[in-house]
């Protein structure tokens, strides 16, 4: 059982790994690149944050706080994880 395990288990492994990264990338791309105030500019607001709309606001908050539980959750994962896989191979 554990020679048949280990190689689903380095791609789970990747599996979980590549996801968290995804969604960490993804998360400031839409943020700083897709919603964009009313000028179009890219980037943070800087001086423009009092004259955006506040759905745009809410928006670019909730991504950003995506942004960090997906970092958060990676770090966990990251320090947890041969806990957790050999708790599975031992079942």
């Amino acid at each position: 059982m554990k020679n048949l395990a280990r190689p689903l288990i380095r791609v789970l492994d990747a599996a979980v790994i590549l996801n968290f990264l995804a969604d960490f990338l993804y998360c400031p791309y839409m943020v700083l690149v897709i919603l964009r105030p009313a000028d179009g500019s890219i980037g943070p607001l800087m001086g423009k944050a009092a004259s955006v709309p506040p759905d745009l606001m809410m928006a670019r908050r909730l991504y950003t706080i995506e942004a960090w539980i997906a970092f958060i959750a990676l770090i966990l994962y990251l320090r947890f994880r041969k806990d957790l896989w050999k708790r599975w191979i031992s079942l």
